[in-house]
């Protein structure tokens, strides 16, 4: 481990004092009475559940004798007795009265080799019952039962309403590692009867840690009705990470042992390809289309032809149209529109690509959102290039001579910073504008995304120096582990830089820097499935927030992250941990189902917003929304996005595969590599990512009003003949286990 490691991984668990709570957990479990009523065995480690006068505990020590408690039922003053308990071999379950409720708690140890347990909290209220305050259930205790004297690292815990977890180590006395994670779709009817948000209910300061049920003021619990309160997983480990590499990997492998375990909604087929066709059409509509100077550019939100076009809008919907046109093999016109706007967005006097058309930059914007003319988001810098380089990579030499022109001021910008960027500058002066908020540390991923851009120049150019400009660039990332996330999207295509530079040079350091990348990235899913209030009619599972502690799902962003994590899984291939691959190709997979919630059309009109900050809705606009919230916000209060119109045509040209002389579309919802087709032998031979544990949807789709005749699908690595059935229309359907290499013939 670097210094610059060990001192960022400190600084990420500063201790703030300890509160009356814990010093109640130290008397407890150092003074206190306590008495077992049930013990169970778990690998290396001993676990009991124990009474106290206030709570019944879960309690884990290693050998060394330390470990950590957890809370599970809760009397504030007294008062909890243990009824009853039931044990078997590998689970006990409590009934336990208070004055508040009757509790009732399981806990079973799932994995007893792999240190994993599950335990769940249901509680039956006495009356009307409210919970203003509750205090942290889990609390890391040396071998005598203090919690204060111990030591200890807080690697990452949930931010806003993505998943619900904490991952930790004791180092003092030095003992291991924990990653807790409370299934926060367990807590929807909580939520539901309450009017409760689980948002950043799993975490806290060291010594204090785990979770703490949502705050229930608004609406108390109905009495006499049984309600989960907690529904927790630990999976324990001996090993405390020394460096990033292990960081990393030791959050992967028990986040996946995890996901095994919870519950996911069934990830359904969704109908790309007539959405991606209704995208290209309603583009042309005068909300999503405006002109200006003789020249027509996208709007950045339906209903917003009264504010400047932006250069990012132009690219982020030309790239995925672009995809689109070459999977249908048939023009876009509107492509080589938005092309041909770049040349107004190019500022002779900076020497770069800029925001707003250089014919507007003397207007004032006309929101509150737009920026001044040569203020630039250090992101914005950088993005617009990365799609342009896409483009000129693919043989738009108009494309690449603006390229070309603008890189030299990118570089520029980079060195003046130390490739650490501000959240603002002024573009001619370099003077920031704005820095980042104390708590956070800046936009730190655009280190990643500007790397992703040099390894793009220098395969463009054929130029070394663009190499070593991405090697800089890349150091930077170093010893900011899960901070290392700003905007996720750019997170992930800073993944695939580090991935590159690995390729690149062979030097380990950048695949372990790209998997933390990644994990950051997974820091902020939405691993639950949110099923109260507005969220019954979306799904949220496995959507990214956009930013750190961001509020929502964002429709363009999680496009970005599908993408780059397509392109991900084909870079590295069999060189990370099979842990990895399954949360990947899981995230792509849900992706496939959930991101059609963000078209209004999709949505009842009643849970939509009125007025949204950006613009108006258009229902009728295959157009998606910007923001998916837990249950108790309305989607689309911050607008319709059109530069997230890509997603239709993005997901189709990467989901669905025409297969020559085929009489089907292949659909399959994990990525597919190494696929080769034989027209003539009326066969097609392919590999999906994942993990065998898990499994995904294929369809094969008729292209023609005919029906498909017979098919045989080989899992060749079973040998087993896999079963269809005939679904919507004549589709075939077939589920795959991951990883599975596939042999298709057709009649």
């Amino acid at each position: 481990m670097t210094d610059q490691d060990e001192m960022q991984l400190d600084e990420q668990a500063p201790y703030r004092g300890a509160s009356p709570w814990a010093f109640a957990v130290k008397y407890q479990f150092t003074k206190a009475e306590r008495k077992a009523v049930a013990k169970l065995k778990l690998k290396d480690m001993s676990l009991e559940l124990q009474q106290g006068v206030q709570s019944l505990w879960i309690v884990a020590k290693w050998s060394s004798g330390s470990g950590i408690v957890i809370r599970t039922s809760f009397s504030p003053e007294e008062g909890l007795v243990v009824d009853e308990c039931r044990q078997e071999e590998w689970s006990a379950e409590c009934i336990c009265t208070s004055p508040a409720g009757k509790y009732r708690v399981m806990i079973e140890i799932i994995e007893p080799e792999k240190q994993l347990i599950h335990f769940t909290v249901w509680l039956t209220p006495e009356g009307e019952l409210s919970i203003p305050f509750w205090p942290s259930d889990t609390y890391p205790i040396d071998k005598s039962g203090d919690p204060i004297a111990t030591e200890g690292v807080v690697h990452a815990a949930q931010r806003g309403p993505a998943m619900g977890f904490v991952y930790a180590s004791l180092t003092k006395p030095e003992s291991g590692s924990f990653l807790y994670f409370q299934n926060l779709t367990s807590l929807n009817d909580l939520c539901e009867q309450t009017h409760a948000v689980p948002e950043t209910r799993v975490g806290g300061s060291w010594p204090e840690l785990g979770y703490t049920p949502p705050i229930a003021e608004r609406k108390p619990l109905e009495p006499g009705k049984e309600v989960v309160l907690s529904d927790g997983y630990v999976h324990f480990s001996p090993k405390v990470p020394e460096d990033v590499e292990h960081l990393a990997q030791l959050f992967f492998d028990m986040l996946a042992e995890i996901y095994l375990q919870i519950p996911h909604p069934d990830a359904i087929y969704q109908d790309w390809l007539s959405m991606a066709e209704d995208t290209i059409r309603d583009l042309e509509h005068e909300d999503c289309v405006t002109t200006f100077g003789g020249q027509r550019y996208l709007n950045a939100y339906v209903g917003t032809g009264d504010r400047r076009p932006e250069s990012l809008v132009q690219l982020a919907v030309a790239l995925p149209l672009l995809e689109y046109e070459d999977w249908r093999g048939r023009k876009i016109p509107l492509i080589d529109e938005l092309r041909e706007t770049l040349p107004s967005f190019y500022y002779e006097d900076v020497g770069c690509i800029m925001r707003y058309p250089k014919t507007m930059k003397d207007v004032d914007g006309s929101d509150v959102d737009e920026k001044g003319t040569y203020e630039v988001d250090a992101w914005y810098l950088y993005h617009p290039l990365v799609n342009m380089a896409r483009l000129a990579a693919r043989g738009h030499e108009d494309v690449k001579e603006l390229l070309l022109r603008s890189i030299e001021y990118a570089v520029k910008v980079a060195q003046h910073f130390e490739y650490k960027w501000p959240v603002l500058f002024d573009a001619k002066t370099l003077e920031v504008m704005r820095h980042a908020p104390s708590r956070e540390l800046g936009e730190t991923d655009v280190a990643g995304l500007y790397a992703y851009l040099m390894l793009q120049m220098r395969d463009i150019t054929g130029d070394e120096h663009f190499l070593d400009e991405a090697k800089r660039s890349a150091e930077t990332l170093k010893g900011l582990n899960f901070n290392v996330g700003y905007q996720f999207n750019n997170t992930a295509w800073g993944a695939n830089a580090l991935a590159k530079l690995w390729q690149a040079t062979g030097n380990d350091d950048y695949l372990h820097l790209s998997s933390m990348c990644i994990a950051s990235i997974l820091q902020n899913a939405f691993i639950w499935d949110c099923d109260y209030g507005y969220a019954k009619h979306y799904v949220t599972f496995m959507g990214v927030t956009p930013l750190r502690e961001g509020p929502y799902i964002a429709a363009y962003e999680e496009m970005e992250i599908f993408s780059a994590f397509h392109e991900y899984l084909k870079l590295v291939d069999a060189h990370v941990s099979p842990s990895i691959h399954m949360l990947v190709s899981e995230y792509c997979k849900y992706a496939t189902d959930g991101k059609i919630c963000a078209y209004p059309r999709n949505l009842p009109e009643e849970i939509i917003a009125e007025n949204p900050r950006n613009g108006h809705i258009n229902r009728d606009l295959a157009i998606p929304l910007e923001d998916i919230y837990q249950g108790w916000e309305k989607p689309g209060q911050v607008g319709q996005e059109v530069y997230g119109a890509g997603t239709a045509p993005g997901i189709t040209a990467r989901c669905f595969i025409r297969v020559a002389d085929a009489p089907f579309i292949l659909y399959c919802q994990y990525p597919i590599y190494d696929f080769n087709s034989d027209t003539g032998a009326k066969m097609c031979e392919f590999k999906v990512h994942g993990d065998g544990r898990l499994k995904c949807t294929m369809r094969l789709i008729p292209t023609s009003d005919e029906r498909i005749g017979d098919v045989k699908i080989n899992h060749v690595d079973s040998g087993e003949e896999l079963q269809g059935a005939r679904v919507a229309g004549e589709h075939l359907e077939y589920h795959l286990p991951g990883g599975a290499h596939i042999v298709l013939k057709w009649d």
